[in-house]
C-alpha cells in the first residue's frame, strides 16, 4: 500500500475521532459567563440572610442502598444506625431515598430477581427505627428495584408493597413541604424501564410519552419557592420524548444516584446543565456509606456530601460555594445584602468551638444563633471581585474536629467542574452510539481498505517492501488475511452483525422471551431502547474481536514464514501454546462472557447467543482453517506477479523455466 493511501486512511480515521471529540466537548461545555447584573438584579426584595434562624430549610439524601440477602449485611445495620442516630441529630424536614433500595442479585452476582427478604429488611429498618414517624421519607425506584418486573401490577413489583411511597403513587410523584413562610416542591422521577428486564441490560432509564406528560403536569402544579428534583437515573442515562428530561428540570437542582462514583474514578459527580440547573450524583451507600445534607437558605441552595458517623457535619449556606451557583434559578442578589456568614453545624455532642476566616485574614468566632445555625457578621462589599476562600473550623465536646473550606464569589466568578463529572452527567445515549460507531469503523476500515486496494491494484498484488518494521509487517499480515476469501468475509460479516443482528434470544424476564439487539430489546410486545448495549458492543470489539483479527492474521503470517523460509513447521502441544497463546487467551475471555449471559438470561440465551457463544464457534472454525490452510494457496498470495504455468519455489531458489530468482515481498 502506497504512503499516500496510508496517509489518507490515517487522516480519515483522525477526522472521525476528532468529530467525536468535538461532539463530546460541545456536550460537556459549561458557560461560566455570569454577569454581575444578573446577580444583583437591583435588590428585588428586602429578604436577606441575617443572624437569625429563619427562611432556612434542610433535608437529607441517601442513594443506592443495595440491601442484599447474600452480601455485606452491615449495609442494613448501618442504614438502621443512619435512621436512628444521624437523622435524629440532623432532624431534616425530608429524607430522599433515590433508588436501588435492594440489590436483587443472586448469590453468584450474575443473575437477578426480586427477593422478598431484602424488601422486608428495608421495610423493617424503617419501621423499627421510627424514621418515618420523625420525618418525611420519600423513596423512589432504581433499576435494581425493577429487575425482572414485567409491569407495575406484577407480583415481582415489591416496591409497591414494601416501600413508603410505593403504595401511594404509581410512578413519578410530587410532595409539597411548607416550612417557615416558604413552600418547597419535591418531584420524584421514576424512569424505570417498563417492563423491567433482568441485569445487565436494565441500566437505562426510559420515560414514555404518558409518563413524560404526567411529570409535566406535576411541574404545572408546582408554585412554591423552589423545586427540588430527585430520581435514581442521571439525565445522561434517561431516554425521554422531545425536548428531553433536562428541560423539565429548569426550576431547581436534580439529585440522583445510579453511577456510584464509576468505580472510584469520579468520587464527586456534579455539573451545571445548560438549562441552568445543578445535577448532583450522590456516591453510593453500598460501598461508601455516604449521604448528602442539602439546605435552602433564603432561596439559595447548598449541599455537602458526608460519610456516616463523620462528625461534626458542616455546611456553609451563606455565602454559597461559587462552583454551585445557579444564577438562572437562585436569588443570588440576597448574598450581596447579607449581614452574616451562616453555617449549619451538626454533632451528637455540643459544639465547643466554631470559627471562620476568609482568605488569609484573622479567625472570627462563629456564634450559635439557634441550633444548628452558627453565624458571624461580615461585610460583602470587601469581597466584590474574584474568588475568595472561606475556611470553617469546628470542634465538639467529644473532641471530634473538622476543617472545611470552599471558594465563593460575589461577581459571578466560578471554578470549573471536573471533567469526569461533566462527561458522566452531561452525556447522552448518542455518545455511546458514536463510540461504538468509531470502534466498528476502526475494526473494519483497515480490512476493507486493504481489500479494495488489492482488488483494484492492477494485478500487482501485495507490494510490501522487504525492509523490517512493525507497521510494514502489520500491513503485510492484514493483507494476507484480506487475500484469503474464506477468512476475510466471515470476519467482516461477523463485525457488521454486531451492529445489525440479534445478539441473543432468551428469557429476559422470567417466563417471557425477548430478543436483544444493540439498539434495543423487544420484550412482551414492547421495545426498550438500548443504552448499555452500545458500550457492551464496544467492549466486545475492543477486547475480543479486534484482538482476534490480529491473532488470526498473525497465524497466517507464521504459516507463510514457515513456508518461505524453507523451515519445517514442528508439531506438538508446546508449539501451539507458544505460537497461539494470545488466541487461546482471547477465546477463553469471550467464553467467560458467554457464561455471564448464561447466568443472566438462561440456557436459551447461551445457545442462541449469536454474538457471544456463536462468535466463539466462528473463531475456532476460522482458527482451524488458518492453521490448515493449503501451503500452495498461501505461497501464491505473497507473490506480486506470477507467470502462468510457473511453479512456486521457496526464497533464493532459481526458477528453472525462467532462469530467474523468485521475488517475494514479505517482510524479512
Amino acid at each position: 500500500m502506497s504512503l499516500s493511501k496510508i496517509t489518507l486512511f490515517v487522516l480519515a480515521t483522525l477526522a472521525v475521532i476528532s468529530t467525536l471529540v468535538a461532539k463530546l466537548q460541545n456536550i460537556v461545555h459549561i458557560s461560566n459567563d455570569v454577569e454581575y447584573d444578573d446577580i444583583k438584579k437591583e435588590f428585588q426584595d428586602d429578604m436577606y440572610p441575617g443572624g437569625r434562624l429563619q427562611h432556612l430549610m434542610w433535608f437529607l439524601q441517601i442513594s443506592d442502598l443495595h440491601l442484599s440477602l447474600f452480601k455485606d449485611q452491615s449495609r442494613g445495620s448501618d442504614l438502621k444506625k443512619f435512621c436512628t442516630d444521624t437523622v435524629s441529630v440532623i432532624q431534616p424536614s425530608v429524607v430522599l431515598a433515590t433508588g436501588d433500595l435492594v440489590d436483587a442479585r443472586t448469590a453468584d452476582l450474575l443473575g437477578s430477581r426480586q427477593y422478598v427478604e431484602e424488601w422486608r429488611m428495608y421495610q423493617e429498618i424503617l419501621f423499627e427505627s421510627g424514621v418515618t414517624v420523625n420525618t418525611t421519607w420519600l423513596d423512589i425506584r432504581g433499576n435494581h428495584d425493577n429487575f425482572n418486573v414485567l409491569s407495575l401490577d406484577d407480583k415481582n413489583d415489591l416496591f409497591r408493597k414494601y416501600s413508603v411511597q410505593g403504595n401511594k403513587h404509581r410512578r413519578s410523584y410530587s410532595y409539597t413541604l411548607q416550612h417557615d413562610t416558604e413552600i418547597y416542591n419535591f418531584i420524584g422521577i421514576d424512569a424505570c424501564m417498563d417492563p423491567g428486564p433482568k441485569r445487565p441490560f436494565n441500566f437505562l432509564g426510559v420515560l414514555k410519552k404518558d409518563e413524560y406528560s404526567h411529570i409535566r403536569e406535576l411541574t404545572k402544579d408546582s408554585k412554591g419557592n423552589m423545586t427540588i428534583w430527585f430520581g435514581h437515573y442521571p439525565t445522561s442515562t434517561i431516554v425521554a420524548p422531545h425536548p428531553g428530561v433536562r428541560e423539565l428540570m429548569r426550576t431547581g437542582p436534580y439529585l440522583c444516584g445510579h453511577l456510584h462514583t464509576l468505580g472510584g474514578i469520579v468520587p464527586e459527580m456534579y455539573t451545571l446543565q445548560s438549562t441552568g440547573a445543578l445535577e448532583l450524583e450522590l456516591a453510593d451507600w453500598k460501598e461508601n456509606r455516604k449521604y448528602r445534607l442539602c439546605a435552602v437558605d433564603h432561596g439559595v441552595f447548598s449541599f455537602v456530601d458526608q460519610y456516616l458517623e463523620d462528625w461534626p457535619l458542616i455546611l456553609v449556606t451563606n455565602p454559597k460555594d461559587a462552583l454551585m451557583l445557579m444564577p438562572a434559578i437562585e436569588p443570588l442578589y440576597r448574598i450581596l445584602k447579607s449581614t452574616h456568614i451562616r453555617v449549619l453545624i451538626f454533632s451528637p455532642h455540643s459544639i465547643a468551638l466554631a470559627k471562620v476566616k476568609i482568605d488569609d485574614g484573622a479567625w472570627s468566632e462563629l456564634k450559635l444563633a439557634e441550633t444548628p445555625l452558627y453565624v458571624s457578621p461580615w461585610e460583602p462589599l470587601k469581597y466584590m471581585e474574584g474568588l475568595h476562600e472561606m475556611t470553617i473550623y469546628a470542634k465538639d465536646m467529644n473532641g471530634n474536629e473538622k476543617t472545611v473550606s470552599h471558594q465563593f464569589s460575589l461577581d459571578g466568578s466560578r471554578p470549573t467542574f471536573n471533567l469526569g463529572g461533566r462527561l458522566a452527567l452531561m452525556g447522552h445515549i448518542s455518545v455511546g452510539q458514536a463510540i461504538f460507531g468509531v470502534t466498528l469503523l476502526i475494526t473494519l476500515l483497515p480490512l476493507c481498505s486493504m481489500k479494495i486496494y488489492l482488488c483494484f491494484g492492477k494485478g500487482e498484488g501485495i507490494k510490501t517492501k522487504s525492509e523490517q518494521g512493525f507497521c510494514r509487517r502489520m500491513l503485510f499480515k492484514l493483507s494476507l488475511l484480506t487475500s484469503v476469501e474464506i477468512v476475510f468475509w466471515p470476519v467482516v460479516i461477523g463485525a457488521l452483525y454486531v451492529a445489525v443482528g440479534p445478539w441473543f434470544i432468551g428469557y429476559i424476564i422470567d417466563d417471557h422471551i425477548g430478543v436483544c439487539f444493540i439498539w434495543g430489546i423487544f420484550l412482551a410486545g414492547t421495545f426498550l431502547p438500548g443504552g448499555l448495549t452500545y458500550f457492551a458492543g464496544t467492549i466486545y470489539l475492543l477486547t475480543f474481536y479486534i484482538p482476534f483479527i490480529l491473532c488470526l492474521s498473525n497465524c497466517l503470517y507464521l504459516q507463510y514464514k514457515s513456508i518461505t523460509d524453507g523451515r519445517r513447521k514442528p508439531c506438538g502441544l508446546y508449539f501451539y501454546i507458544c505460537h497461539h497463546f494470545l488466541m487461546f487467551f482471547f477465546i477463553l475471555w469471550q467464553s467467560l462472557w458467554a457464561v455471564v449471559y448464561f447466568f443472566s438470561y438462561g440456557s436459551m440465551a447461551f445457545f442462541l447467543g449469536f454474538t457471544h457463544t456463536w462468535s466463539i464457534i466462528m473463531a475456532l472454525i476460522l482458527w482451524r482453517l488458518v492453521i490448515k490452510f493449503p501451503e500452495s494457496k498461501l505461497i501464491s498470495i505473497g507473490r506480486p506477479r506470477q507467470v502462468v504455468g510457473t511453479p512456486l519455489l521457496p526464497n533464493n531458489q532459481t526458477n528453472t523455466r525462467l532462469g530467474q530468482p523468485t521475488e517475494l515481498t514479505s517482510p524479512s
